[in-house]
C-alpha cells in the first residue's frame, strides 16, 4: 500500500470541492426556480377554484397543470413574453397540437427541423380567439428535448376532459396575468 501525505489529501479535497461547487449551486438554483414556477401555477389554478393534480414543467420557463375534477387547466410561460393563464376546460371545444417545421437539405439528405411546438385551444363560443400554449420556440432554445411528445401527452389529457356534445354555448372564462 502507498502513503498519501495529509497536505496532498487536503489539497485534493479542496480542488474537488471547487470543481463540484458550481454544479451543486446550479442544481440548487434550478430546484428553487422549479418550485417557484409550480407555486405560481397552483396560485393561477386557484383563481378558478382549481387544485392541480398533475403538473409538468420544462426548460425552467414553462409549466402546465390540470385539475381533472373541476376541469381547470393552468399554464405559465416565464420567458421574454411572460404568460400566465387559467382556463376552464368546460368552455373549450377542442385541443390540437401545432408544429412549425422546416426542411433542411444537406447534399442528398433531408432533415426536418422543428421550429415551434404549441397547443391550440378552441372555445365553444363562436368568434372566440383560440388560446395558444407555447411548448417550444427555436428562437429561444437550441435543442428540442421532448417538448413535442410532452405537448402530445397534454393534448390527450385535455381532449379527454372536453365536453363532447354541448347543448348550450357557455361564456369562456379565462384569467390572464403576467408570470
Amino acid at each position: 500500500m502507498f502513503d498519501i501525505d495529509p497536505v496532498t489529501m487536503s489539497l485534493s479535497f479542496i480542488l474537488f470541492g471547487a470543481v463540484c461547487a458550481p454544479f451543486i449551486y446550479q442544481s440548487i438554483q434550478q430546484t428553487k426556480k422549479r418550485k417557484i414556477l409550480l407555486q405560481k401555477l397552483s396560485e393561477i389554478a386557484s383563481q378558478l377554484n382549481g387544485k392541480l393534480i398533475q403538473t409538468e414543467n420544462w426548460l425552467n420557463q414553462y409549466a402546465i397543470g390540470i385539475d381533472p375534477e373541476n376541469k381547470i387547466l393552468a399554464y405559465i410561460r416565464s420567458s421574454e413574453q411572460p404568460m400566465a393563464i387559467s382556463i376552464d376546460l368546460k368552455q373549450v371545444k377542442s385541443a390540437k397540437i401545432n408544429k412549425i417545421n422546416r426542411e433542411l437539405k444537406i447534399e442528398k439528405d433531408k432533415r426536418i427541423i422543428v421550429d415551434y411546438v404549441s397547443i391550440e385551444l378552441n372555445y365553444l363560443l363562436e368568434g372566440s380567439q383560440p388560446t395558444i400554449l407555447e411548448f417550444y420556440d427555436a428562437e429561444f432554445f437550441t435543442d428540442l428535448n421532448g417538448e413535442s411528445v410532452l405537448a402530445e401527452k397534454w393534448v390527450e389529457l385535455i381532449s379527454g376532459l372536453l365536453v363532447q356534445n354541448p347543448s348550450s354555448k357557455p361564456i369562456p372564462t379565462r384569467l390572464a396575468a403576467s408570470a
